[in-house]
């Protein structure tokens, strides 16, 4: 599918090869992100085509799928490239050069440390796997090598680590299935803050009648806990499903209405393997988003340990 369409449309299929969207997995309330007042499987439920809603789905089988991402995300160049990379629009990640000296060691059997940070919110959920690395080092790194080996999460909750300095690292209870994911049994776990409670996801408004562009209006239930009070004027209406911690909400943007306002990353711990063969291995995060037809890949270099 296409970029960020809200809702998949017939072109959108057709670039996609004619492909059916996989039947919706994830149904409940506790691990739905997005549109939570529509009954899973209705009309209404337009997030069901939606990665998020058969974890792990959308890619198999296309060879276009880079499973560390593209640069912009976009064929055409028509969203932002790295600044890294700004003239090589769509390069593969896996064809990104190592960085000397960055690579962690981690040993068979341990728990590990991972950490992400969003820069343009878009719901859904996370995963990571590991893929071992052959001769021809990352240029042999696909999905379904990552697919071989998905890390289970070692713990029930996620910490919030503010940059700004503006308050300490805190946990927060952590939403993980490993039911209806892909492969079988692989855990992935809801990104546990909620956007704000209209289609786009942001600048919401109460009373909104443009039939025409009806995505800003804001849904019936606003999801606040008593008392709670909105402070981003691009949230203002309420959210999808209730905050984790009051001021984890919203799209990523700020005060000024641009993306890239969150001050927070989130810390999971991940089980290494027990036995796992010693070598050179590529991390991939993997989010399958709710809101938008898009997955997120990231990679690193690890170094396991007997």
């Amino acid at each position: 599918m296409q970029g960020k369409d809200l809702y998949p449309t017939a072109e959108d299929l057709r670039l996609a090869g004619d492909c059916e969207p996989a039947a919706a997995t994830i149904n409940s309330d506790e691990l739905r992100s997005y549109n939570l007042g529509a009954a899973a499987g209705s009309s209404d439920d337009w997030t069901q085509v939606m990665p998020w809603r058969a974890p792990g789905t959308a890619g198999l089988g296309n060879p276009d799928f880079n499973p560390c991402g593209r640069n912009s995300g976009d064929k055409t160049g028509a969203l932002p490239p790295s600044t890294a990379y700004p003239n090589d629009v769509n390069m593969p990640g896996t064809e990104l050069p190592p960085v000397a000296g960055t690579a962690a060691t981690w040993k068979a059997g341990s728990t590990q440390e991972v950490e992400y940070g969003i820069y343009a919110h878009h719901a859904g959920g996370v995963s990571y796997r590991l893929c071992k690395l052959g001769d021809d080092g990352m240029a042999g790194v696909t999905e379904d090598c990552f697919q071989q080996t998905p890390l289970d999460f070692a713990s029930d909750n996620t910490t919030v680590k503010y940059h700004d300095g503006s308050r300490d690292p805190f946990q927060i209870a952590a939403t993980t299935t490993a039911e209806g994911t892909y492969p079988k049994g692989s855990q992935w776990r809801k990104i546990p803050v909620p956007m704000c409670n209209c289609d786009y996801g942001t600048m919401c408004k109460n009373g909104w009648d443009n039939k025409k562009q009806d995505g800003w209006k804001a849904y019936d239930d606003d999801h606040l806990h008593p008392g709670q009070k909105l402070t981003s004027p691009a949230c203002t209406t309420g959210v999808q499903f209730e905050t984790a911690w009051d001021d984890g909400y919203g799209a990523g943007m700020g005060d000024d209405l641009k993306y890239g306002e969150f001050q927070w990353t989130l810390i999971d711990e991940v089980q290494v393997p027990e036995g796992l063969a010693p070598g050179a291995y590529a991390l991939s995060w993997r989010w399958d988003c709710e809101q938008t037809p898009q997955v997120w890949n990231s990679c690193a270099d690890v170094t396991v340990v007997a």
